[in-house]
């Protein structure tokens, strides 16, 4: 078994123990750290995600907003470039329709 597997499994496919090496690499790890309302009100137990200083219950998985959220295009500066494409939009929209019409009486 490598040090470097978590969950360790014999050929026949059943968990084996940790070795005490990795057992005592997991109580040495960082912790969550969060006052949360635990049973005894105590700060939480659970290993922090890495490079974060929350576990994934308190936090540590959040990644944020996704990238090109259009839900950030209701105010703000993005509201700005949202109303000069729907501006260039209406304008195409016009000179499409003035096309067309021009092509209609012609081919009268």
């Amino acid at each position: 078994m490598s040090v470097g597997s978590v969950s360790a499994r014999s050929k026949s496919g059943r968990r084996t123990r940790p070795s005490d090496a990795e057992i005592a690499r997991m109580h040495a790890s960082p912790r969550c750290g969060a006052r949360a309302r635990t049973r005894d009100w105590q700060p939480c137990r659970n290993p922090a995600m890495k490079g974060k200083g929350r576990c994934r219950m308190h936090g540590g998985k959040n990644e944020g907003g996704k990238i090109g959220n259009q839900n950030a295009l209701k105010h703000g500066r993005y509201r700005q470039k949202v109303l000069r494409e729907q501006r260039e939009i209406r304008n195409f929209m016009k000179w499409c329709d003035g096309v067309l019409t021009a092509l209609a009486l012609t081919a009268k």
